[in-house]
């Protein structure tokens, strides 16, 4: 097994494939798809791929050299696709063998023509090459055509003269195709970067699903893992798009605008800048894994000065920019084995997210591309068939029995088999050879069902014939159940969208080609979920004993509410004062000042108006704030923070209307290390009482409750209108 994953660092010779991935039967250890959150309560659902599982392994007996290049087959197709833009041949692994085959008759002297002859004769097409057994029937069935350009890849396999031709004897034709491709240690210490330092693992931060951990201790400013990019234009990630008339007043058509209602989830996974039309994809190993950390990141990026990277595109016009240019992942302080590395991924995700917690409600019948979906995804249900060793065993239905007894929506069987007609044969599982198949019959034979199916054809299959699609005796372990095509978690409309934010100042100014009317991306199904567009927000920081906690108050969502909570806040009322009421997976609660100021107690004291209902409403989800009430306009200035995913507890009375939440994944965190010891008031629970908060003040909470976390000091840190 290799380690770390490769991801899509590794590249390709058809010569010197030397590893390959890993892929997933019913009873092993890989798995093909991953599953990450749950999407019945969890907003970041789909925010991720789930195709997280794959790794690669050695395919060669003596395995890997040190020092040697790690290639996987890209197949045949891949290359000979490319010929005509590249104007050059690929040989393949076969066509390799031979040209190896034709090196050693040459230097054993069974070839009466001269080097340049048997160069000249291949290109030409006729040249009498040297065929094994196993190829008698395969070169009979070439057409001319076919021949020629196989004769032409070998003879640009072999070497232009024999002056190396020992050395190709000796390491073959493929290694002295690409010198390079192994290197002494000295070289890899001195020019190469190391990879070992991350590996995969579950997230500690709600709803991000996975996570980058460090290998080993990393002292600050030490690299963390290089990240070679691959520049991707952003208009390339929509989909969904629609093409409509837009109108003047009087009804005349002005002008034809195009919107789009989704960006690819590729987004998520992109560096990028607001202003600029240029993103970029990291493609090392587990990077992608990093997660965000507006609050305390231990890492941050920066543009590599190493000679591997391109930094000449930092100089080039937009369009101009390809791949080779390499950011940086560095620590920003001492890092022990087995922390989480996190960045900041800027302010501009930390408000997407925020927004996307407040809109997103996942029994909005919207939010389906079928609406037979059950609101559980098929990815549950194939959990619980593939885990469970009571079911996983069991036959898998054929089509005539599924008419009967269907298994739920979008989901479907699949195959490992390489394939498409004619009898399985045992085959490598990796994804390359995973097709749809569908159950035709079924026998039972010396402990195993055996199927027989019709296949469906697999990318870059040329040979596939639609009507000889039935495959005989596949294994019970080598069929399997998938999501159907667009009903996995990642296709769920309105799931969250947003590029990692760049640092300011990383972009040069060559790449911020985005005028100011096209900066916002706002998707239109994003808009309307957006109550408002217009919008006042106020963001405020404050400091507790449990860490620093950040919320952001939004006037379009509870405009007398807005106006109250950001007076209370700039005027210091909740300085010093406690979290009385923390209630875990319920609500954590406060607003009782200790304040000497009269002026802001009578201020803080007297009732607000309700708000008016949207419509629809703004859900409650974890991090959302309200204040809390006695009965209409009843709002003064306590306020209560969700602690839960399930918003049926809040929201059903008029008092009740969200006015803010927390701004990051990093703020949930700090909420549920508030101390709930005590929690709810009597009879309840042991908390303190509200009435002796107000009679008693600060001295009956830290006598009676010491352990209860508090609000040292709060600072508004932007007010945007928006």
């Amino acid at each position: 097994l290799l380690y770390p994953n490769l991801g899509m660092l590794a590249n390709s010779h058809m010569g010197l494939v030397n590893a390959e991935q890993n892929g997933s039967t019913r009873n092993g250890d890989t798995v093909y798809y991953t599953k990450v959150l749950d999407r019945s309560v969890n907003p970041g659902t789909g925010s991720s791929s789930i195709y997280g599982g794959m790794t690669f392994k050695t395919n060669h007996i003596e395995g890997i050299k040190a020092g040697e290049e790690v290639f996987v087959d890209y197949g045949p197709s891949y290359f000979h696709h490319r010929e005509k833009v590249w104007n050059t041949l690929f040989p393949s692994k076969e066509d390799y063998k031979t040209a190896d085959d034709i090196v050693q008759e040459f230097l054993d002297g069974d070839v009466e023509e001269e080097w340049e002859e048997i160069l000249a004769l291949l290109v030409k097409g006729k040249y009498d090459l040297p065929v094994d057994e196993d190829e008698d029937d395969e070169e009979e069935n070439e057409s001319i055509a076919e021949k020629k350009k196989r004769q032409q890849r070998i003879a640009h396999a072999l070497p232009k003269s024999t002056d190396d031709l020992e050395l190709v004897s000796d390491i073959g034709t493929a290694r002295y195709s690409v010198p390079d491709s192994s290197v002494s240690m000295e070289h890899l210490t001195a020019h190469g970067f190391c990879l070992d330092n991350l590996r995969r693992g579950k997230s500690s931060i709600p709803q991000a699903g996975y996570g980058a951990f460090a290998t080993k201790n990393l002292g600050a400013e030490s690299i963390i893992a290089p990240a070679p990019l691959v520049p991707i234009k952003r208009d390339l990630l929509y989909m969904l798009f629609d093409i409509h008339d837009e109108e003047d007043s009087d009804n005349t058509v002005k002008d034809e605008k195009t919107t789009f209602e989704a960006e690819q989830l590729l987004l998520n996974y992109c560096f990028g800048h607001p202003q600029s039309s240029l993103l970029f994809f990291p493609y090392s190993s587990s990077v992608q894994y990093i997660n965000h950390n507006n609050v305390n990141p231990n890492a941050y990026i920066r543009w590599s000065d190493s000679d591997l990277s391109r930094k000449k595109m930092l100089e080039k016009e937009v369009d101009d920019v390809y791949t080779g240019i390499i950011l940086e992942v560095v620590a920003l302080r001492d890092i022990e084995v087995g922390e989480e590395i996190t960045i900041d991924y800027g302010p501009d995700w930390t408000i997407a997210w925020s927004d996307h917690l407040q809109s997103w409600n996942i029994w909005d019948d919207d939010n389906y591309n079928d609406s037979d979906v059950d609101v559980k995804s098929p990815q549950s249900y194939i959990d619980a068939i593939m885990n469970d060793d009571k079911h996983k065993n069991d036959p898998v239905r054929t089509m005539e029995e599924q008419k009967e007894n269907p298994y739920p929506v979008c989901v479907r069987t699949a195959c490992f088999s390489k394939k498409s007609s004619g009898t399985w044969k045992s085959s490598t599982f990796i994804g390359e050879y995973m097709r749809f198949c569908n159950i035709i019959d079924r026998i039972y034979n010396k402990g195993n069902y055996w199927y027989t199916v019709k296949t469906f054809q697999i990318e870059d299959e040329d040979d596939f014939d639609p009507e000889a699609n039935e495959v005989e005796l596949i294994p019970h372990e080598a069929v399997f159940f998938v999501p159907d095509e667009y009903c996995g978690d990642i296709h769920l409309l309105h799931s969250f969208r947003q590029e990692i934010g760049v640092p300011a100042g990383l972009y040069p100014d060559l790449w911020l080609d985005l005028k100011d009317d096209q900066v916002d991306s706002t998707l239109e199904s994003d808009k309307d979920l957006n109550q408002k567009n217009d919008d006042e927000t106020t963001t405020i920081t404050c400091h507790t004993t449990a860490g620093q906690l950040s919320m952001v108050f939004r006037k379009s969502w509870s405009a007398i509410g807005y106006d109250r909570v950001v007076e209370l806040f700039e005027r210091g009322f909740y300085d010093d004062s406690h979290f009385f009421r923390v209630i875990p997976d319920f609500l954590t609660q406060f607003g009782i000042s200790y304040t000497d100021d009269e002026d802001l107690k009578t201020f803080a004291n007297t009732p607000i108006d309700d708000d008016p209902q949207l419509n629809p409403k703004v859900p409650f989800v974890e991090g959302t704030i309200s204040f809390a009430g006695s009965g209409p306009n009843s709002r003064t200035s306590h306020l209560f923070i969700s602690d839960t995913s399930t918003n049926e507890h809040f929201g059903t009375m008029l008092w009740e209307t969200p006015v803010g939440s927390l701004v990051s994944n990093d703020d949930l965190i700090v909420l549920k290390k508030l101390n709930s010891d005590y929690g709810d008031s009597p009879p309840w629970g042991n908390g303190p009482e509200q009435h002796k908060i107000i009679a008693l003040g600060k001295d009956y909470i830290e006598r009676e409750f010491p352990k209860l976390d508090k609000i040292l000091q709060c600072e508004i840190i932007q007010e945007l209108v928006t």
